[in-house]
């Protein structure tokens, strides 16, 4: 399996480390060597971050996922918990922002894919203002596995978004940055797997003690 993953390292950066690194030098100067690097690992962590969730191990990691939350939270609570902590239900706002979405996909990730690319060739900052702008995303797939446990529709899972918006765009940036480390991705990613578990324990824990505060 590392073998697989040094592959994918090696293939992704000795085919477009020359080009990047070319590009960026043009518009960064020496530093578009270093962005350049940065730039072809975050692109060999995706393909390798997609390989390990979606065709090698996605049965292990949700086996670890699963377990780690069980050990610390035996019990999970419906979606009528977030009745507690300020869900009133869904708004016209959100149902639009979902069917906008739903519906141009494709050329809004075009667009984005367009424009993080873009963010690279900003002097030093710009590598890491990709991963910032990524992380929000990585810090929500972190608790999907919790979500649905908890059987929350797209409107219940935007609201519980929205209230863990600094937390999730801290825990995907460090669970990225972490994974982007060459060779070491498999065991960050089982790592973080733990880590977003706990998490979403600690999360669940905190509507049992409310739960617990109401019945009294």
């Amino acid at each position: 399996m590392l073998g697989i993953f040094f592959v994918v390292y090696l293939l992704v950066i000795v085919a477009l480390y020359p080009l990047h690194a070319s590009g960026l030098v043009l518009f960064n100067g020496p530093f578009g060597f270093i962005s350049g690097l940065v730039m072809v690992i975050q692109e060999s962590y995706q393909i390798v971050n997609f390989l390990i969730r979606a065709f090698i191990l996605p049965r292990p990691l949700k086996a670890v996922f699963e377990v780690t939350f069980r050990e610390k939270s035996p019990y999970v609570g419906d979606s009528s918990d977030l009745l507690m902590v300020g869900y009133t239900g869904d708004t016209l706002l959100r149902k639009i922002q979902r069917i906008t979405l739903k519906n141009l996909w494709l050329p809004i990730w075009i667009g984005s894919t367009i424009f993080l690319f873009l963010l690279n060739f900003i002097p030093v900052a710009g590598v890491f203002l990709v991963i910032l702008l990524k992380s929000p995303t990585r810090g929500y797939n972190s608790l999907k596995a919790y979500y649905e446990m908890k059987g929350l529709n797209p409107a219940q899972v935007d609201y519980m978004i929205s209230l863990q918006k600094g937390d999730l765009l801290t825990f995907g940036f460090v669970c990225t940055c972490l994974e982007t480390v060459p060779f070491l991705s498999l065991l960050f990613v089982f790592t973080n797997e733990t880590a977003a578990a706990l998490w979403a324990a600690e999360i669940e824990l905190k509507f049992e003690r409310r739960r617990t505060e109401k019945e009294e």
